[in-house]
C-alpha cells in the first residue's frame, strides 16, 4: 500500500501536508491482527502508537471478576495508544481485535516519532495539537457519559 495513502486514512492525519504525511507514512509499520489478539495488555509500557486501517479494536479493562469490560471501539481511521506515548507511561487498558476476522494497523514507535520531530519541529506542533485535541475530545466524552450516570442514580 501507498505510505502517503496509509496516512490519509487516518483521520488523525488526514490534513497533514504532503511532505509530512510521506515521511511518517514511509516509518509506517503495518501488521495484521486477528479477532481476538491482544495487541498490548493493561500496564504494559506504552511504546507505540497504532491507527487501524481497517477492521475493529476494542479497549478495555478487566473488572473485577476477570471479565474483559470494552471502553472503546474503534474502527478505520482512529488512532489510539497516543496517551503512553505523551507521558511515557503504562497502557490504561487492554486493546484487542475484534469482531471481524482481520484488523489491519499502522503503527509507530515512540522512538521513530521522536526522531521525525526531531527533523521537523513544525510537525511535532501539528502532531502535538492533533493528538490533544483528540484527546480533549475523549475526555469530554468521558465527562458527559460520567455526568449522565451520576445523574441516574438515586439521591
Amino acid at each position: 500500500m501507498n505510505s502517503r495513502l496509509i496516512i490519509r486514512e487516518i483521520d488523525l492525519f488526514r490534513d497533514l501536508p504532503d511532505a509530512q504525511a510521506a515521511r511518517l507514512g514511509i516509518s509506517a509499520r503495518t501488521e495484521t491482527i486477528r479477532r481476538g489478539d491482544v495487541i498490548y495488555r493493561d500496564g504494559d509500557p506504552a511504546d507505540r502508537l497504532f491507527a487501524v486501517l481497517s477492521g475493529v479494536v476494542e479497549i478495555g479493562r478487566p473488572s473485577r471478576g476477570g471479565r474483559f469490560v470494552r471502553l472503546a471501539r474503534l474502527e478505520r481511521g482512529e488512532v489510539f495508544g497516543a496517551l503512553g506515548l505523551l507521558d511515557g507511561g503504562r497502557r490504561s487498558g487492554t486493546a484487542l481485535a475484534a469482531v471481524v476476522p482481520e484488523t489491519h494497523l499502522a503503527s509507530w514507535t515512540a522512538p521513530e516519532l521522536e526522531k521525525i520531530i526531531a527533523e521537523d519541529p513544525a510537525f511535532g506542533q501539528v502532531l502535538l495539537r492533533m493528538i490533544v485535541a483528540r484527546l480533549a475530545g475523549r475526555l469530554r466524552a468521558a465527562s458527559d457519559a460520567v455526568f449522565t450516570l451520576l445523574q441516574a442514580m438515586p439521591r
